[in-house]
């Protein structure tokens, strides 16, 4: 979970800062009702969510209503026409209905955006150049980069 998000129950928190009220606040995330919370510290802000979270819970008891679930796993989806079609198309080719298809695609595309957020890339560049001095001492006759990556050379160290 990000460490800007709270979770408790089931329900999402957001993690806000105010510089002017000198203060953290936050929201119950993918709920209609408003449900908001704040603290000085991060540990008030913790306690004052959670606390938030269940006095909801209660109250929606205590009034006989059915607390807003996040997420219920119902929405609606505008798309162009041509889009429309092609989606229809597409999910009729690999015998799926559009509602699965979709479904496929969505999975697909938060697999691939966790994959390349957590991936960490280093390399380094290294510019060797060879002075041909004919002319001058200053013209430059090759000059390459090379990416290295597994096997760095030591500070100092060229290859």
């Amino acid at each position: 979970m990000s460490d800007k998000t709270l979770s408790h129950k089931g329900y999402l928190g957001s993690v806000e800062m105010s510089l002017d009220d000198a203060c953290l606040y936050g929201e119950v995330l993918f709920v209609n009702d408003l449900v908001s919370y704040e603290g000085k510290t991060v540990d008030e802000l913790q306690k004052a969510f959670v606390e938030a979270v269940d006095h909801y819970l209660a109250k929606c008891v205590e009034e006989g209503l059915e607390p807003d679930k996040p997420c219920s796993g119902t929405f609606n989806v505008r798309f162009t026409p041509e889009l429309h079609r092609a989606a229809c198309l597409e999910a009729a080719k690999h015998g799926s209905s559009l509602n699965e298809f979709v479904k496929e695609a969505v999975t697909l595309a938060v697999s691939v955006a966790k994959t390349v957020i957590n991936q960490t890339h280093h390399h380094t560049h290294i510019q060797r150049v060879e002075i041909i001095s004919e002319q001058g001492p200053y013209e430059i006759a090759k000059s390459t980069w090379q990416n290295v990556s597994e096997n760095r050379p030591r500070k100092g160290q060229l290859n």
